[in-house]
């Protein structure tokens, strides 16, 4: 459990941003939570690096609506250029926002221009809120810019402009009966590479006809390698409007505000008259900016799910409902990362900074200590952390053990052996060198012993690397346990379990300063 300073990102809430609807207005508007706002937004292009292109953004409502709060979203790889009334965006996570009051007691048509700065994934979003109890109007613009003239795309195979709808998606064959949405969901890394969102939430949902409720008509999860989806369901009719939903939430681990219990949620442009028989591609949709760190978290704990083992639950003793793993992040936090478990259980969560999301290392870390959590079925050992405790110095026998059983898994995962902190500082787990008194504590000078987190991490995974053939055998070892330190595992849970305590496993543990050969 590290703490990191970060710089704060401002970010407005939904009330604070919402205006009232006149009360001859609300009578008008459909029943809340639909949105009061029909909204339309389109690319007159597909711009390479340096090319620009004009987005019209229609706006529409449904009664009118004196004062209405207008959000332009763009990504860092696009830029504002010619504003057209829009006023000069400020940064907002990943990307910038340009945010406005706007008059719409009738519908307005806005223009502005947009210049590629950098190729990949890109995602124009216009957010209209008309107050607290309606549903944002959303309308989004989603392309794959090319490092050169032509080779820009949208959707996820290459499709021209000139194939495009009106909300930037194409339409197909599918089997009759049917209607089938297809597409893929990335984020961005740090350095800017896009990248799959797998084993997100993703439903399909719309509306059968001009005034009827929102139904959801088929859902799953986003692909394990791809981040891809295609889901299907059954319709003669043809459907007034249909859209993707993506969640933050695979069922087993989920991420989400502090201020909600909700997870994040992401949409698609609605795509309207679909008929039966059709199969609509959504192509590549990626996060608004401000919530792109958010879901590079909840990408990130695929890889701790796939080390975990073979239960259908982080923990083979859970036969009934699985527990979830919740991290809670969003753009303007500045808390320390840490596993709070000073709740009562279910409730126990990781909480994560603005920019903790950007090491992976740290994500898993904590996640770890969420799986511990699991594992010990809510037990904790007393701490003896000091604060702030540091992975190549003593602290205590019981913060070694738990800190270094979550730097293990971290390094384990990530297949590097190390610990990297948001900034870019790396500790090697692995180093074997003893303590040089000579030399002050560094990276790459530890203190020796199992009280020193790194020293525990190291051992964990040479012992995970040449013993056990994974972490699975020590995960499955801490099942209804209470381990207080790495000395009580390795000397009683860890034979206990089956597990090898051998001459040359103990001298395998020696290597990292650890001693327990005549223990």
């Amino acid at each position: 459990m590290y703490s990191h300073v970060i710089a704060a990102v401002a970010v407005a809430s939904a009330a604070a941003l919402a205006a009232p609807l006149p009360a001859t207005a609300a009578a008008h508007c459909p029943p809340a939570p639909e949105s009061c706002v029909d909204t339309e937004l389109t690319l007159d292009r597909l711009p390479a690096v340096g090319e620009s292109a004009t987005a019209t953004l229609l706006l529409r409502p449904k009664a009118p609506v004196a004062r209405a709060r207008l959000a332009v979203r763009l990504p860092a790889g696009l830029r504002l250029t010619d504003r057209g009334g829009l006023p000069a965006p400020r940064e907002s996570g990943l990307g910038s926002v340009a945010e406005q009051t706007v008059d719409l007691t009738t519908a307005r048509t806005l223009r502005f221009t947009v210049t590629a700065q950098q190729s990949g994934p890109a995602r124009v979003e216009a957010t209209v809120r008309t107050d607290a109890r309606h549903r944002p109007a959303r309308a989004a613009a989603t392309l794959t810019v090319g490092a050169r003239p032509g080779a820009s795309t949208t959707g996820a195979d290459g499709t021209d402009l000139a194939a495009v709808s009106r909300t930037g998606v194409r339409t197909t064959q599918a089997a009759a009966n049917q209607v089938c949405a297809k597409g893929s969901y990335r984020h961005a890394t740090p350095t800017g590479t896009w990248q799959p969102v797998r084993n997100a939430g993703v439903a399909v949902e719309g509306r059968a006809s001009a005034g009827s409720p929102v139904v959801t008509y088929a859902s799953g999860l986003t692909g394990v390698q791809d981040g891809s989806y295609r889901l299907c369901f059954p319709t003669s009719a043809t459907m007034t409007q249909l859209w993707v939903r993506f969640t933050a939430d695979s069922g087993l681990w989920q991420v989400r505000p502090f201020t909600t219990r909700d997870a994040y949620r992401s949409y698609t442009a609605a795509k309207t008259s679909v008929a039966a028989g059709t199969e609509v591609d959504f192509g590549v949709t990626v996060p608004a900016d401000f919530q792109m760190r958010g879901w590079r978290a909840f990408d990130t704990m695929t890889r701790l799910w796939g080390v975990h083992g073979t239960s259908r639950c982080w923990s083979s003793a859970e036969t009934g409902a699985c527990r979830k793993l919740s991290i809670w992040w969003q753009a303007d936090s500045t808390v320390g990362a840490h596993w709070d478990n000073s709740v009562a259980l279910p409730d126990r969560h990781v909480e994560l900074a603005a920019a903790d999301p950007d090491s992976e290392h740290l994500v898993i870390h904590e996640a770890a200590h969420g799986l511990m959590d699991v594992l010990q079925q809510g037990w904790w050992p007393d701490s003896d952390c000091p604060s702030p405790h540091l992975p190549n110095r003593v602290s205590g026998s019981r913060c070694g053990w738990t800190e270094g059983f979550a730097n293990a898994v971290a390094g384990h995962v990530m297949g590097d052996g190390k610990y990297v902190y948001v900034d870019g500082v790396e500790i090697d787990l692995m180093n074997t060198r003893w303590f040089d008194s000579s030399q002050a504590p560094s990276a790459t000078n530890f203190h020796n012993g199992d009280q020193v987190e790194a020293r525990v991490a190291g051992a964990l995974i040479t012992l995970w690397r040449k013993v056990d053939g994974g972490p699975v055998p020590t995960f499955e070892s801490l099942v209804g346990t209470r381990t207080n330190t790495f000395r009580e595992w390795f000397l009683t849970h860890r034979p206990g379990a089956g597990l090898d305590v051998s001459a040359a496993t103990r001298d395998l543990v020696y290597r990292h300063t650890i001693d327990y050969r005549s223990a």
